[in-house]
């Protein structure tokens, strides 16, 4: 699998959870700002919040174009639903103070639509400022070899400090071992998606996922962003 689609299996992933994280975080007040990966046009995704009060008073996402190292213009970019998407996502994102739930995909840009909903997500979590404690433990299900994954974050000042990580047999709630399980790049996967996400600040946007691991790679970023859009709506209420 590769890390397009990667990207694209957690985004989907991301976008059907029902959950809203601003009906239950706490916003700090400032701006925050996010830069996507580059895709294959040339372009990438940017996005910048502003938090007054507690809740969100302006959001300004646009595409970059890589070339001209400004935004996707008029004129030059032939299709006009980018940009009515983009006002129309922008102006409601901050009436309904980041409620992705009352987020709708704008007719004829549902790529930017999403993408846009994404990237409001990941900034928000900038903008939060978390209890600090080590969170409850979540899992996958058991696979067809009777594997579950399990990820445990820590919040350190407000902020994810470690994230931990790993699989193991629900017969015997063991661990996967080196000797035991020959895969290396389980491991390495597992040292180092962590602390791909700790340097992006604590947000999935621009993380890859690890070469020959893919399936560790789809599970740690399912678990992930589970922790924000499900354990931490619940211990914040």
């Amino acid at each position: 699998m590769s890390k397009k689609r990667i990207f694209s299996v957690v985004m989907v992933f991301s976008l059907v959870v029902v959950l809203s994280f601003a009906a239950a975080a706490k916003l700090v007040d400032g701006t925050y700002s996010l830069r996507g990966k580059e895709d294959d046009h040339g372009n990438y995704p940017s996005i910048t919040i502003e938090v007054k009060n507690g809740v969100l008073a302006k959001v300004d996402y646009k595409e970059m174009v890589v070339a001209d190292n400004a935004p996707k213009a008029k004129g030059k970019y032939p299709y006009d639903a980018y940009f009515s998407a983009v006002e129309t996502l922008n102006k409601k994102a901050v009436e309904v103070n980041g409620d992705l739930t009352k987020l709708d995909a704008v007719a004829g840009a549902t790529h930017t639509s999403e993408t846009m909903k994404e990237m409001l997500f990941w900034a928000m979590t900038k903008a939060a400022k978390l209890p600090d404690r080590t969170y409850p433990a979540i899992e996958t299900a058991a696979d067809a070899r009777g594997y579950k994954a399990k990820l445990v974050v820590t919040v350190k000042d407000g902020k994810v400090a470690n994230i931990e990580y790993y699989e193991y047999n629900v017969d015997g709630n063991k661990p996967k071992t080196k000797g035991e399980y020959k895969w290396d790049a389980y491991f390495e996967a597992c040292e180092a998606l962590p602390q791909r996400v700790l340097k992006e600040g604590g947000t999935l946007v621009g993380v890859d996922g690890y070469a020959g691991a893919t399936s560790t790679s789809t599970n740690f970023f399912a678990l992930y962003r589970r922790f924000w859009d499900i354990i931490l709506p619940q211990e914040m209420k």
